[in-house]
């Protein structure tokens, strides 16, 4: 289920090693710290959501627990924000959960937090690449736009 809310996101490996990666922000969209962020077919940055046509970049740069979420209440592009590159924990989609079979292969957008195993026939898009599953079903994925 998609995040309203901060989110403490885990990082995978070394996280100072991450890329960071300026984004405008679209009119009238609101992302979260600690999820993910995608651009859509303007080029500007929008939350995580089930789409054929995202572009995942990365989570918003903000630790959860001084974060607020950033809504765009102007002009595309008139805020801009830190998209954190990088492997990161995320929630398995209970109907198409990725399993650790799918390690190396590429896995898809569900929401803002959640990961899942295929496209849904086209109707997701990728999320980045499947680094590993931990005991709890977190799903560790590669998030940023060279995989893509």
């Amino acid at each position: 289920m998609a995040s309203t809310l901060p989110r403490a996101t885990v990082s995978w490996l070394n996280s100072q090693s991450n890329d960071v990666v300026p984004l405008g922000l679209k009119a009238s969209a609101t992302v979260y710290p600690g999820c993910i962020v995608a651009t859509d077919a303007t080029g500007f940055a929008v939350n995580g959501a089930t789409s054929a046509t995202l572009k995942v970049w990365g989570i918003l740069k903000a630790p959860a627990s001084a974060g607020s979420p950033i809504t765009n209440s102007g002009a595309s592009g008139s805020i801009v924000i830190e998209v954190q590159q990088g492997v990161f924990g995320f929630d398995n989609a209970g109907a198409d959960p990725v399993t650790i079979a799918d390690i190396g292969a590429l896995v898809y957008l569900v929401d803002n937090v959640t990961i899942a195993r295929t496209s849904n026939s086209s109707a997701r898009s990728v999320a980045g690449e499947m680094m590993g599953l931990d005991a709890n079903g977190q799903v560790y994925v590669r998030l940023g736009q060279a995989l893509q």
